[in-house]
């Protein structure tokens, strides 16, 4: 993914969370948080992004504890 972080910073928000169901079986999802409008290109932690993750994949996964994966273009965290 190679955002485009001047179009992302012109949405009338404080960020854009993108996240998918892992592809790798040890982790249940990926994400990635963009907030160039609030002076952050990416964000490294998202913290605040995974209190909203963690609903939203329990609802699709059926589970509450979770394996996960934070990517910042090569780097995993």
């Amino acid at each position: 993914m190679k955002p485009d972080f001047s179009k992302l910073g012109e949405l009338p928000v404080r960020g854009v969370i993108v996240t998918a169901r892992s592809d790798q079986t040890e982790f249940d999802f990926v994400s990635r948080f963009f907030a160039p409008a609030s002076g952050v290109n990416e964000d490294p932690v998202t913290g605040s992004a995974h209190c909203t993750l963690g609903p939203f994949w329990q609802e699709r996964l059926n589970k509450s504890d979770f394996r996960l994966i934070k990517r910042q273009r090569a780097a995993v965290w």
